[in-house]
């Protein structure tokens, strides 16, 4: 909602990759079954602060990361490890990760890396881009940049790779 914190659902997003669709009905069934609480920003009180969900494209998986509002895993127990539990059993999810924040502000994660905790499954996705010379693969993790439109960095690199001498080693720096 504008101006605001406050979450709207967009069932069956057409913007969303089906996966992340998926995901979000499996997370809202769960959450809702177990009574976790969205955090509220003015009382400070709720379970679970922000999701972000990543789609592994050559299999269709989502990496799943709840950031919860708690100080360690041992504190966000018995909800948050009841949670994963049951999101463990979609073959949907590639990996659920718990990332422990409190206290007031935007920022969203914790960057600590203790306050990163991998639940379940491998540690990275890993991401293929598809520039002409070569495949470069990618281990990403939660709390790593990717580009939100991959399919469209993609179309970059084929735009830029024609002006690239041979042999030559290319950065991609973004702010």
């Amino acid at each position: 909602q504008a101006g605001s914190h406050d979450v709207l659902g967009i069932p069956k997003c057409r913007v969303h990759h089906p996966s992340i669709n998926d995901a979000v009905e499996a997370l809202q069934r769960e959450m809702l079954d177990l009574g976790v609480s969205g955090y509220n920003e003015f009382t400070g009180i709720g379970h679970v602060r922000y999701v972000q969900m990543m789609v592994e494209r050559h299999s269709k998986r989502v990496q799943l990361t709840l950031v919860w509002n708690a100080d360690t895993f041992r504190l966000a127990s018995p909800t948050a490890q009841l949670l994963v539990k049951k999101l463990k059993l979609y073959p949907l999810f590639h990996s659920i990760w718990l990332n422990f924040r409190t206290g007031p502000g935007n920022v969203i994660f914790n960057r600590k890396e203790q306050a990163w905790h991998l639940a379940h499954g491998p540690p990275y996705v890993l991401e293929t881009i598809l520039p002409k010379s070569s495949n470069l693969t990618f281990p990403i993790a939660p709390n790593m940049f990717r580009q939100g439109n991959i399919e469209q960095f993609e179309s970059m690199l084929a735009a830029v790779e024609p002006f690239i001498p041979p042999k030559s080693r290319v950065c991609e720096l973004y702010a």
